[in-house]
């Protein structure tokens, strides 16, 4: 049985695609997930599953997602160890090891093609830095996230893929829940 998180996009956000969290456990447990569980209110999913393939356990739940609330949902789902590996490999933790409030990880559903890498290549902004390692950007800005060019819309946006963002705060929070 392996620890997956799941990690959904733009759920309960400004009064959009709301979903109470007891209701997504409840319907993620028909799925054969077990020790289902979610933290704080934008889609953040804990469970354990038998499955192996990460790509199928996502369409099931974008499917359950669906089918259920009646709209589609971007979802991101990586092993315990994947998420582990992607803290470990922070290359902001020792640039700014003082301000791990200001590290973010845009989790991709792909890998981007490389012409799309290359052009992220070509974007710099004051105060942003980010560093694309395998399907995760890793993002760091001490100015607040809200006011960042560099946003999930922007990876999407250059990168083609879908993705989904947290704060270090929330990763280490779901891999605490495991």
């Amino acid at each position: 049985m392996t620890t997956y998180l799941a990690f959904l996009r733009g759920i309960n956000v400004s009064g959009q695609k709301m979903i109470k969290m007891e209701d997504l456990r409840s319907a993620l447990g028909h799925l054969d997930f077990k020790n289902v569980q979610t933290y704080i209110q934008t889609g953040n999913i804990v469970f354990e599953s038998d499955q192996s393939d990460a790509k199928l356990i996502e369409e099931k739940i974008r499917k359950v997602i669906s089918d259920k609330f009646q709209f589609d949902v971007p979802v991101v789902v990586r092993s315990r160890q994947e998420i582990e590996d992607i803290i470990s490999k922070n290359p902001f933790a020792k640039k700014h090891p003082e301000s791990q409030k200001g590290y973010y990880f845009t989790l991709l559903s792909e890998f981007p093609a490389q012409e799309n890498k290359e052009k992220l290549n070509t974007y710099q902004f004051n105060n942003e830095e980010y560093m694309l390692l395998d399907k995760t950007v890793y993002f760091f800005t001490a100015s607040g996230y809200g006011k960042v060019k560099m946003n999930n819309n922007f990876f999407e946006k250059i990168l083609k893929v879908e993705a989904t963002t947290r704060n270090f705060n929330t990763i280490t929070k779901m891999i605490k829940l495991t």
